[in-house]
């Protein structure tokens, strides 16, 4: 009915790692809405009394880290436009961009559009790609040197659509100046750096590395048997100069152990028929799980990178602050880089992610119930720590007169091949031209001992992005 407002309600899945940047109406009067943040409670209570009144609304409301609700208030006779922004930090691993798109809105909808543009004007574009639909429809791509795009359009998309609500998208950029590249707009700068020159003459680090496999009866079945693949591939990727170490835990931070051996074809043959052999039993003693895993590989040279690598699925036996309180004091200096599978959502995520950002690692959830648990663990492996070119790299800025208020973090535990280091940050006054070179040191332990690579940059428009 034309006379009366209308209330509409959709929920958006947004990619993860993505912040929220603004959220404004267009209305068809001509008007602009802009938003602001309230607590929960009065945001309701405001876009109730406004939709009551048939006056224009939006509210946006948050369930978790990337889903949320949008409900719009319509007034009569009239229409609305509703865009919402985000930001997200991309960066390089295995030599290329992933990120997603948001495109089903997971309710039925007349029109549904869908475009992408990549610009990559400093290194230029070598590849770009969607993945397909299950629809079996097209998606319209055009790549090119410096820029790429892709389309979608379809009609009378109905609510139980399999579209997907992100769609898988990449592209892989050319090579950086051995320098890196500084790009500034506006208050903010964007910092990419990989040494590619060195590194390719350097080569890679040795790794001290312990595998540390919870083997709790809650890891019955499946997610033994797909811990045992994962792992079993990962002992595959590691060469002589590695030193290899497996220990499984339940009631014991330690219940088996096998190694330290160096990881020659014989001894990783060995290892894989130990993982092969495990079964479960008993509780999830995640506490002394860490702690035994760290003092098994703490004690290397500067050139070996020391890594933990732990898969479990469940909560502690002790409490989640004890355990990352003890995990820090134990991991002195953060030497050992710690990485961490969360296996299904039962497993403690908040606990894993604490405790990969005080030690310097990463920290990813595994989902269960797909069939593909294994690619999942398997890809963030050769992703985080495939082959390791530079461990401990902390970066500093120096530019003159300005100050940067906050950015990103700026240490980072290793980089590994096909990666790059991506700082973002925000400064207290614009970059002109006229403002000279902005200044970097760049700190990192190699396979050729510490280095330091000091670099001047002219100010460059940031003109890399994805839309």
């Amino acid at each position: 009915n034309e006379d009366c407002s209308d209330t509409r309600s959709l929920t958006l899945q947004l990619p993860r790692n993505a912040r929220l940047t603004d959220l404004v109406m267009d209305l068809s009067d001509g008007c602009r809405l802009d938003s602001a943040v309230k607590t929960l409670e009065n945001a309701v209570e405001d876009f109730e009394t406004m939709a009551g009144q048939g006056k224009p609304a939006a509210l946006l409301t948050a369930w978790d880290m990337t889903n949320y609700n949008l409900k719009v208030s319509v007034p009569p006779n009239g229409t609305t436009a509703v865009l919402l922004k985000y930001q997200e930090l991309l960066w390089q691993k295995l030599d290329r961009v992933d990120f997603q798109v948001p495109l089903f809105p997971g309710t039925s909808v007349r029109n549904l559009q869908m475009d992408i543009s990549v610009d990559e004007s400093n290194s230029g574009i070598l590849e770009f790609s969607t993945e397909n639909l299950a629809t079996g429809e097209d998606i319209q791509t055009l790549v090119g040197s410096n820029t790429s795009s892709a389309k979608y359009v379809g009609t009378d998309v109905s609510s139980d659509s399999s579209l997907p609500t992100l769609l898988p998208t990449y592209y892989r950029p050319g090579p950086l100046p051995d320098s890196g590249l500084m790009l500034a707009d506006g208050e903010c700068f964007t910092h990419l750096f990989n040494p590619s020159t060195f590194l390719s003459t350097a080569g890679s680090m040795a790794r001290k590395i312990v595998f540390v496999i919870d083997i709790s009866g809650s890891m019955g079945g499946q997610k033994l048997d797909d811990a045992k693949a994962s792992f079993a591939s990962m002992i595959d990727t590691l060469d002589d100069r590695d030193t290899l170490i497996v220990q499984p835990f339940s009631d014991e931070g330690t219940e088996m152990l096998w190694g330290p051996s160096p990881a020659t074809d014989a001894n990783k043959a060995g290892a894989k028929e130990f993982v092969m052999a495990l079964h479960t039993r008993g509780g999830t003693n995640l506490n002394q799980a860490f702690l035994d895993g760290i003092a098994n590989v703490y004690d290397v040279p500067e050139e070996v990178a020391p890594v933990l690598v732990i898969l479990t699925d469940g909560q502690g036996n002790i409490g989640s602050v004890v355990t990352a309180r003890s995990v820090l004091t134990a991991n002195e200096g953060g030497k050992v880089k710690i990485f961490s599978l969360a296996f299904g959502f039962d497993a403690d995520m908040d606990l894993l992610l604490a405790i990969a950002i005080q030690n310097g690692g990463r920290s990813v959830r595994i989902y269960e119930g797909f069939g593909d648990a294994v690619s999942q663990m398997e890809l963030f492996y050769k992703q985080e720590l495939g082959t390791i070119m530079l461990s401990d790299i902390d970066v500093k800025y120096d530019f003159g007169d300005i100050s940067i208020l906050e950015s990103t973090v700026s240490k980072f535990p290793v980089l590994a091949s096909g990666s790059e280091i991506v700082i973002r940050g925000k400064m207290d006054s614009p970059l002109l031209t006229t403002d000279g070179v902005l200044k970097s040191t760049v700190s990192a332990k190699s396979a050729l001992g510490q280095k330091e690579w000091s670099n001047e940059y002219p100010i460059i428009d940031g003109s890399s992005m994805v839309s």
